[in-house]
């Protein structure tokens, strides 16, 4: 299964998963999570999955599980990370972006954004192309929202645990 499978529930703003619904449900009314979801469909073109969908019994174990699902997120997050923040590195400036907000567990999460600039050049090394990158990186948890404590957790967190140069930093949101 490719990572766009993956990806186009994140991309809609959805989540990956519900809890009520099952793999190889046939039925409309059941809510089987657009993980689940994206499974059945690949099992309609697949024959092989199709085959592994339909034939597995009641109470066998699927590796289809909430925490399976994020085992898997996590390792397709992994290189997407690497690759933006490589890109990152790589170019000649970039700025970070952040926000607070209190989830449902009342604990303040920390959203961290990266813009930066990607310069295409021509074999002569003239820049042909500029393109401004916006990734959303990731959540941190913030227990103190002061200033001081802030701008700590940004640095430290949001560029030098990132293996980002504090010099390219042009703009701090």
């Amino acid at each position: 299964m490719s990572c766009s499978c993956w990806l186009l529930p994140t991309w809609h703003s959805g989540a990956t998963r519900k809890h009520d619904g099952g793999l190889g449900r046939t039925n409309s009314n059941a809510n089987n999570g657009n993980f689940l979801s994206v499974i059945n469909l690949l099992a309609r073109y697949d024959t092989v999955l199709e085959k592994l969908v339909s034939s597995m019994p009641q109470g066998t174990v699927k590796y289809l599980s909430p925490f399976i699902q994020n085992e898997v997120i996590s390792m397709v997050a992994r290189p997407v990370k690497e690759d933006i923040l490589n890109n990152t590195k790589a170019a000649p400036f970039f700025s970070v972006m952040v926000d607070t907000t209190e989830d449902i567990s009342k604990a303040d999460q920390l959203s961290h954004v990266i813009r930066y600039v990607s310069v295409r050049t021509d074999a002569a090394g003239k820049p042909q192309r500029l393109k401004i990158c916006e990734s959303f990186i990731g959540f941190l948890e913030v227990n103190d929202q002061s200033a001081s404590a802030l701008s700590d957790t940004v640095i430290e967190n949001c560029i030098e645990d990132d293996g980002l140069e504090l010099t390219k930093l042009c703009v701090q949101g």
